[in-house]
């Protein structure tokens, strides 16, 4: 049995009121942990027979009578300590790897390179929501559209500002918002003169043609006269 001596207590011997010291020795059931302290001394965490875990003690080995027990646990440490190790390995070993690379990698990989590309659309989007800044936003007021123009397959009015020389090319899907008569009158102004454009170059076709008709019918007539003073 492994015992290790404890402090003596104080016990009523007699009515006498004489004390008497009894040694009492603790019997170690488990030893649990050990320690090493800041001085280099290796203590144990002790389970003592008969006593419940609040009880448990750290002791200093130079006070142990219980080689035994303390030889058991470090066997039984290292035994878990292999144990585990060797699940460690086989889970490792079992994991299907890529290129010398296990999948759980590859994987985090792919989640990361994912939310990156995820994340540099909103980037890009903030930085052309700040370009769009135009002079409405900063609260002037449009004086004339001098004209139009198809930027990355969006419609861009040209606007003239009132009170600053400079003009600036403005999204037509803000312009329509902002200044849609401006935009209506913008559009007429042009139509109009595409259909007088168009109706001086259909003029000017119908005389083409009958210019031609008059030169043919004179020519026509000239042969006629050429042939009959031959006769």
């Amino acid at each position: 049995m492994t015992t290790i001596e404890k402090e003596p207590e104080l016990k009523a011997a007699d009515a006498s009121g004489t004390e008497e010291e009894e040694e009492e020795e603790y019997v170690v059931e488990t030893v649990l942990r050990h320690r090493t302290t800041r001085k280099g001394t290796i203590e144990y965490l002790l389970k003592w027979k008969g006593f419940s875990q609040d009880d448990n003690t750290w002791e200093p080995a130079e006070n142990l009578n219980c080689p035994e027990l303390i030889e058991a646990y470090h066997k039984e440490k290292e035994k878990k300590k292999k144990t585990a190790t060797a699940a460690a390995t086989k889970t490792s070993e079992a994991e299907p790897k890529t290129n010398g690379v296990s999948v759980d990698v590859e994987e985090k990989k792919k989640k990361k390179r994912s939310v990156d590309e995820s994340v540099a659309p909103s980037k890009k989007k903030k930085k052309s929501e700040k370009r769009l800044l135009t002079g409405f936003d900063k609260g002037m007021e449009a004086e004339e559209i001098l004209g139009a123009t198809e930027t990355s397959g969006e419609v861009h009015f040209l606007i003239k500002w009132k009170g600053v020389n400079d003009a600036e090319l403005v999204p037509s899907k803000i312009a329509n918002v902002k200044i849609p008569q401006m935009v209506i009158a913008f559009y007429e102004a042009r139509l109009t003169w595409s259909t007088t454009s168009n109706k001086s170059s259909d003029e000017t076709e119908e005389a083409d043609e009958d210019s031609q008709k008059e030169v043919a019918a004179a020519d026509e007539k000239a042969s006629s006269q050429t042939v009959e003073v031959n006769n």
